[in-house]
């Protein structure tokens, strides 16, 4: 249990959970209908749009701007979602704003996803050791 005991006896009974336990994406919640406040769900467009802007205009990762996004207090301030992945993802910031660099110089950049590889590395499939007996 992710979210604790009660909290996820809660969730489970208002469907919010998916087949592994785990809570449901937000956009799903509003499209069946399980989220039904008005003030909820005006945050969430505006987490949407705010999350498209930093992409578009300031070449920074979905994954990276969703968190942003959820943390800040105002949920369309684009400025204050920059300023907390400045103090809190400074090296995810810094490569965005090397981005937008080559963007303002004239090159088509386009913000790139986190690979879970790092470059330069190869990777190699081996074949488990036998096991052997005594």
């Amino acid at each position: 249990m992710a979210y604790g005991y009660h909290q996820t006896r809660k969730w489970a009974k208002m469907g919010f959970l998916n087949e592994k336990g785990l809570l449901k994406e937000e956009s799903q919640l509003i499209s069946e209908g399980l989220i039904k406040d008005e003030q909820q769900i005006a945050d969430y467009h505006k987490k949407v749009e705010t999350i498209k802007q930093l992409r578009s205009e300031y070449c920074i990762r979905e994954k990276h701007a969703k968190e942003a996004v959820n943390e800040i207090r105002v949920k369309d301030d684009v400025q204050e979602a920059r300023e907390w992945l400045r103090f809190h993802k400074e090296r995810d910031y810094n490569v965005a704003e090397k981005l937008l660099a080559k963007r303002e110089a004239g090159e088509k950049v386009e913000p790139q996803e986190e690979s879970d590889i790092e470059d330069g590395v190869e990777i190699y499939v081996c074949e488990p050791q036998r096991l052997g007996g005594w």
